[in-house]
């Protein structure tokens, strides 16, 4: 059920798309197309596409994966259906070059722009986004912990920009997900492509087999004093861990479950935050 939710919402995405590209043109490259998509969806209710702020600037890692698919379909099509010639007609010509939109981009939010290798100059909003980030970053060392469970990778990179996380602990026992972006290799990129560092701890996640298993509260209340327990016989593995928050400071332990009350994680927070007298916060 869930699958086919996420296929329907793919399908109706990429068709939004595909519209969108008919009135750029084919010639419009793939930097100017996450620039006026970007323009096209911020604060809209109904987020097509969501963006973080990348050396690129803002960037949509969802898009980035789903444009070449929507370019080899329309590029696909017969000239009877003269989509080609559509792209050019439709095209308004009052639309500005790519490198002023991304100025006004950049100047209407610059929470975009704190990452970004595209500005000519420092500018004020920047910079001012920057140092407050900075700040937090440089902030009291804390556990933070995360679920992915109803976010969208550009949400949840986002947060953890926001809140000044420097690096993301994955505890799952296997970094894979049917979701977009949070399989072990896009997510590992997509974090490294907005600053933020990336570690894998499999050794301390459970198998999702065995967590899909107890879906009762109290059965998966037995399940997490279980695996607390067994914590005495994973000492080494906890303490690449702590070396990983030590070394960072400023650490979100990322596993799938929204609240952390209703995962693991808590325990491997537990753990840390009495080793270490790290402050902890759950996101």
């Amino acid at each position: 059920m869930v699958q086919k939710a996420q296929n329907k919402l793919r399908f109706k995405r990429q068709r939004t798309l595909a519209d969108w590209l008919r009135t750029m043109g084919p010639e419009t490259d793939d930097f100017e197309v996450q620039l006026r998509v970007f323009q096209l969806t911020v604060g809209a209710s109904d987020k097509t596409y969501e963006f973080s702020p990348t050396y690129e600037g803002p960037h949509s890692f969802q898009l980035e994966n789903e444009l070449p698919l929507v370019r080899a379909y329309l590029e696909g099509l017969t000239e009877s259906q003269v989509f080609i010639e559509s792209f050019r007609k439709h095209r308004t010509n009052t639309w500005s070059e790519a490198s002023q939109i991304f100025k006004e981009i950049i100047d209407k939010w610059p929470f975009y722009g704190i990452n970004s290798v595209r500005l000519e100059a420092k500018t004020p909003k920047v910079e001012q986004e920057k140092e407050a980030i900075e700040k937090k970053r440089n902030g009291s060392p804390t556990i933070f912990t995360i679920g992915y469970e109803g976010r969208s990778l550009e949400e949840f990179l986002n947060l953890l920009i926001r809140k000044g996380v420097v690096a993301i602990a994955d505890v799952r026992a296997v970094a894979y997900s049917y979701k977009f972006g949070f399989s072990k290799a896009i997510l590992k990129s997509s974090a490294e492509a907005v600053e933020l560092k990336y570690g894998h701890f499999p050794e301390l996640g459970i198998d999702s087999q065995l967590r899909a298993k107890h879906q009762d509260p109290k059965e998966r209340i037995r399940m997490f004093d279980k695996f607390r327990n067994s914590l005495a016989n994973k000492i080494s593995f906890l303490e690449n861990l702590a070396i990983f928050a030590s070394s960072h400071r400023r650490v979100a332990l990322l596993c799938f479950e929204r609240e952390a009350s209703n995962c693991h994680r808590q325990h491997l927070r537990n753990w840390l935050s009495q080793t270490l007298n790290f402050s902890t916060s759950d996101l």
